[in-house]
């Protein structure tokens, strides 16, 4: 965002505050605590039920004495969006969709897929909810970058209005939020299908210290809030570092016969200051697979046997790499230990794998998807039809290559090359 814009949004709000008081008065501000999480629980959809179920497990815990856990609930009926503390309560579940803890701020139907209402709870809960760390977690269904070949996929999906956020209205509505708190977000978790992309990841680096997102899907019953909080509460150092690996763990041993059954799944959480790197090695790689002169065809088949996710046009990085860098040279060993010793293909493989490992500092994954390394790309495979691939990259009624093309990933990477290699214009 550039400075005018933030300067236009900070004399908005002064504005505000200046001539329409009654919009600011609300809950007292509270203590400044060691941490505030805040979630932004949008259960405008198919997924309401299991928005009640996780602020029930949230309030068998509570916030304490050093966390606050603050959440903005937004169900299908009754229309309405409300704010609140999280308690701990022992009361009994009466009915389902309910919860106890107190309502502080109890406001109109509020479109929760719209970015500015985020930035709004976020900056409202880093006001009131002081704290020296916040998390912040989206809550609701997800789908990486983009949504099917007509969209941008994005996030927090809300059926009243039909809306959602993009990747790049969410990297923008972040920037906002720094503008205007001057606080930074020291964890940013997807509790949403499919957000672990490198691109997702690229497009909020800078803005916030670690990401924590899945690379497939999460089941209805989403992170394990009871556990997480019990978990973190336990520790004596209540790092970023620490709340994010507490994150995947938690998870992982949920969905792993334990509170949530069992299911295949994955979490990672990724060190975002490590994205760069990522992201200067993944260019060093293309590059090296370019003067290679690599045959397309065996380029597609390595696509092909990739780990893929529920989305099959996302693969995992490092599986894919690792795929390559066999195919080159397959009586080696091609272990990160042996980065030194190599060059062209193999070494510059190696180096990216090495750095998407410093980069994964806690990642979870079912048998099912054994392969995972913790992030996921963009290869718009398409279909595979005996010696060749159709791809919707070029397709020209197809929009996709557009807004791809639109993302800062796309802007200071070449992984859009790569994708001409693999996808030529026909």
């Amino acid at each position: 965002m550039n400075l005018m814009k933030r300067s236009l949004i900070l004399i908005s709000l002064f504005f505000i505050a200046a001539h329409f008081p009654h919009l600011t008065m609300g809950v007292e501000k509270s203590d400044k605590k060691l941490w505030t999480i805040l979630v932004f629980l949008n259960a405008d959809n198919n997924l309401e039920e299991f928005g009640y179920k996780d602020v029930q497990e949230m309030e068998r815990v509570g916030s304490s004495d050093l966390v606050n856990v603050v959440v903005q609930f937004d169900g299908v009926n009754p229309l309405g969006t409300k704010r609140f503390l999280v308690k701990k309560t022992d009361d009994s579940y009466y009915q389902e969709n309910t919860f106890h803890s107190p309502v502080v701020e109890d406001m109109p139907e509020q479109d929760m897929g719209d970015v500015n209402v985020f930035r709004d709870f976020v900056t409202w809960g880093m006001e009131k909810y002081p704290a020296e760390h916040y998390a912040v977690i989206m809550w609701n269904h997800g789908s990486g970058w983009r949504k099917s070949g007509t969209y941008d996929k994005g996030i927090s999906f809300d059926d009243t209005s039909g809306n959602y956020i993009s990747t790049n209205q969410l990297a923008d509505g972040i920037d906002e939020i720094l503008a205007i708190t001057g606080n930074k977000i020291d964890v940013f978790a997807f509790d949403a299908c499919l957000m672990a992309m490198l691109e997702i990841a690229d497009s909020i680096s800078g803005m916030a210290d670690y990401l924590v997102a899945s690379e497939d899907l999460i089941p209805g019953d989403g992170f394990p809030y009871f556990d997480l909080l019990k978990s973190f509460y336990a520790r004596e150092d209540k790092s970023a570092k620490n709340l994010s690996i507490d994150m995947v763990e938690t998870y992982g041993k949920s969905y792993s016969y334990g509170s949530q059954g069992k299911q295949n799944v994955t979490l990672s959480a990724v060190d975002l200051s490590q994205v760069e790197m990522v992201k200067r090695r993944l260019n060093k790689f293309v590059s090296a697979v370019e003067e290679s002169g690599m045959d397309t065809k065996t380029l597609r088949k390595v696509v092909f046997g990739s780990q893929r996710y529920f989305d099959s046009d996302y693969r995992d990085l490092g599986d894919y790499v690792q795929n390559i860098l066999s195919e080159v040279v397959s009586s080696k060993d091609v272990s990160p230990q042996n980065v030194s010793k190599e060059s062209g293909v193999v070494g510059a493989g190696l180096n990216l794998i090495k750095a998407i490992q410093s980069s994964v500092v806690a990642k979870f994954s079912s048998a099912k998807f054994s392969r995972s390394q913790g992030l996921s790309i963009y290869i718009p495979y398409g279909r595979w039809e005996s010696d060749w691939v159709y791809s919707p990259w070029h397709d020209p009624t197809n929009k996709t290559r557009l807004r791809y093309l639109n993302l800062k990933f796309s802007k200071t990477t070449a992984w859009p090359s790569h994708l001409d290699l693999l996808f030529p214009k026909i």
